[in-house]
């Protein structure tokens, strides 16, 4: 499943851009702002098809992709905890593969309230 990115003008309404994504999204991690317009950047997550997409202004995706090299995230749910390594595609069109290093699964009846 993918989905599909807008960037829309907030004082016209006008859509200034249209993309689509890579992949679907489960979380949302902000990175640091990238560019000549130094525009917030973000990272799209989708842990059950192994794979993300850097939100970024197209001039910045390689810069971006390169300080993404050794960079994990993390998925908690509420009975298990899974880390993950990200590994990019020398190609900028193809979406960053996500890597699951380690899990933790709580026992029965137990659940994670907080991280």
């Amino acid at each position: 499943e993918t989905a599909m990115l807008s960037t829309i003008d907030g004082w016209t309404g006008e859509i200034l851009t249209k993309r689509r994504l890579r992949s679907a999204s489960s979380s949302v991690v902000k990175l640091q702002p990238a560019g000549s317009s130094s525009l917030q950047a973000a990272l799209l997550v989708d842990y059950q098809a192994g794979k993300a997409d850097v939100l970024a202004e197209e001039e910045a995706v390689a810069e971006i992709l390169q300080g993404l090299q050794s960079t994990y995230v993390f998925n908690v749910d509420e009975d298990a905890a899974s880390g993950y390594m990200l590994a990019s595609s020398k190609d900028q069109a193809e979406a960053l593969t996500l890597t699951n290093l380690w899990r933790f699964k709580v026992p029965s009846g137990d659940k994670i309230v907080g991280f």
